[in-house]
């Protein structure tokens, strides 16, 4: 397979670098520019450069061929024809920069909750219609860009990314939780109408609850099937869960936003027939 990375000392934009981690591969010199390469301590033999892959399954061969996963400290995609990142991308624990940009991206897995050193995130001019609330788990991002998507609404998680400090959103123009208009103030107006999200309840939430009313006891299949969107953990994409479970819990949460259930805002005091979109919601004052 030959040497992963070039040992060569600190890099700065647009140097040459040696990269690929598969065999059958032509190693040329290609040039790459680092993106925020201010915000991230890392040398050219840390850099893992993929190219010209056809499918998902060419990405997730890559990732698992490379040996020296530890090393890798800045992982960019480019020219590919990739719609889902492999649950392998959970092996680069070491990551603090990964550049997406510029392919089909259509979701990203559970498995990134892995990347706890990961600083900054580059998913621009991709496919994304949403960001999984797994996102939660990168405590130590810095940037992330998600410009010129086609996301409608931010997840409320994202208030638990502290350390945030640049949140580009250019180019996504179904965008409507926050508002354009919010958007376009800035990251400090974006985490105010999170905020407020985050901290607003449903008036009504009890509303079913008939006093008296004898409850039927669920199956421990349902209470598994509950609880798993109870707490929104993201079943989609690893591929360990039987696909009879996934099937169940796709249809679930399908019917769940279609589900005619009132909601009553405590901020804006607005009235829903759904609760995913109370939960989206931006109040009007």
């Amino acid at each position: 397979m030959g040497n992963l990375f070039a040992k060569l000392q600190q890099f700065s934009i647009s140097d040459t670098v040696f990269l690929s981690s598969n065999s059958n591969h032509d190693i040329a010199p290609i040039s790459i520019s680092i993106k925020h390469q201010d915000k991230l301590q890392i040398a050219k033999n840390e850099i893992l450069l993929l190219e010209n892959l056809e499918c998902d399954a060419d990405l997730e061969t890559e990732l698992q061929q490379t040996c020296d996963v530890d090393k890798v400290k800045y992982l960019k995609v480019i020219g590919t024809s990739i719609q889902n990142i492999p649950i392998t991308i959970g092996r680069y624990g070491n990551l603090v920069g990964m550049d997406l940009s510029g392919n089909y991206v259509q979701e990203l897995p559970w498995a990134i909750v892995y990347l706890k050193s990961l600083k900054v995130l580059d998913l621009s001019n991709n496919m994304l219609t949403h960001i999984p609330k797994t996102v939660v788990y990168l405590r130590a991002l810095t940037v992330l860009d998600l410009s010129y998507n086609f996301i409608t609404h931010l997840p409320t998680e994202l208030l638990y990314l502290q350390n945030l400090e640049e949140l580009t959103l250019d180019g996504n123009k179904d965008l409507i939780s926050p508002p354009l208009d919010v958007v376009r103030k800035g990251i400090t107006d974006i985490m105010s109408s999170l905020s407020a999200r985050y901290n607003r309840q449903d008036l009504w939430k009890d509303w079913l609850d008939v006093p008296g009313q004898q409850k039927i006891m669920a199956t421990l299949f349902q209470l598994c099937i509950s609880c798993i969107l109870h707490n929104k953990v993201e079943f989609i994409t690893p591929s360990y869960i039987p696909p009879v479970i996934k099937s169940h819990l796709s249809d679930c949460v399908k019917e769940q936003e279609k589900l005619i259930l009132v909601c009553k805002c405590s901020v804006c005091f607005r009235y829903f027939s759904n609760k995913c979109h109370f939960d989206i919601h931006h109040c009007k004052k």
